[in-house]
């Protein structure tokens, strides 16, 4: 619910292709980001927050007190509160330690809504970011300004540790890591390996499909939940990234460029 598709592909980030051609250090341009997703839907009425197309659906009492969550590899305790007409905070815990913290906004007009999220869970630092929603329905008389049906927005101004990748193609396997703590390291064609340092046991795969082209396989309780294809710039100084979100129905475009 609360990391962005942005965030969680690229923290996971881009892996080499062919020996050698990925190697060093490689960032995310934010510029080129270009995210589609199914509709967010949310509803704050009755002194529930209901988010019934989250992964998985989210229903919390906004009373600001920590409420058991079932469902979500991220937290097991979430709590919502009302700030204003306009405003929502949202914390989460995991194993009683505060994972996420997140804030929503929606605008005067009613017609965008501005969310901001801290993400506590790497050993290296915290992650933050934002992002922009556009409103696409009205949600029911009565309700809080943050309800309705969003088109979710691409997320901005993420911090550097969950859009820096660093990883060492060995030849057989892969070795990778990021300024926010997850690593792993995984044989081209081999079997799934755990990502060190998420909090939700997510494990990867990765196979070669070119010379310039690598697909890295996210997946998480015995499930796929993301397939990412990375592709080499001619000239080795970029790579184009495709990933594709099966939990959250969304595609994402972005460029990541060498260090």
């Amino acid at each position: 619910m609360f990391r962005t598709v942005l965030a969680a592909a690229l923290t996971a980030a881009a892996m080499p292709a062919h020996a050698g051609v990925f190697d060093g250090t490689w960032k995310a341009d934010l510029a080129t980001a270009k995210y589609t997703a199914r509709p967010i839907v949310r509803l704050l009425a009755g002194g529930v927050y209901r988010c019934p197309t989250c992964t998985p659906p989210a229903i919390t009492k906004a009373d600001g007190a920590f409420h058991p969550v079932k469902g979500d590899p991220y937290t097991d305790m979430r709590a919502v509160r009302v700030v204003d007409a306009h405003s929502v905070t949202s914390q989460s815990k995991k194993n009683g330690k505060l994972a996420y913290e997140t804030s929503y906004t929606v605008s005067p007009d009613g017609k965008s809504l501005k969310y901001s999220w801290t993400d506590h869970t790497g050993p290296k630092g915290d992650v933050t970011g934002e992002g922009t929603d556009t409103r696409m329905k009205a949600g029911p008389a009565g309700s809080h300004a943050i309800s309705g049906s969003w088109n979710p927005g691409v997320a901005t101004n993420i911090s550097d540790n969950a859009i820096i990748a660093t990883f060492v193609d060995k030849g057989d396997t892969l070795a990778f890591s990021s300024p926010a703590g997850q690593a792993f390291d995984a044989r081209f064609g081999g079997p799934f390996v755990k990502i060190a340092n998420d909090p939700a046991g997510t494990l990867a795969s990765v196979k070669r499909a070119g010379p310039r082209t690598m697909i890295e396989t996210d997946k998480r309780g015995g499930k796929i939940v993301a397939v990412t294809r990375y592709m080499l710039a001619a000239d080795g100084k970029s790579i184009a990234m495709t990933s594709e979100d099966k939990e959250a129905g969304g595609m994402l475009h972005a460029t990541l460029n060498k260090q």
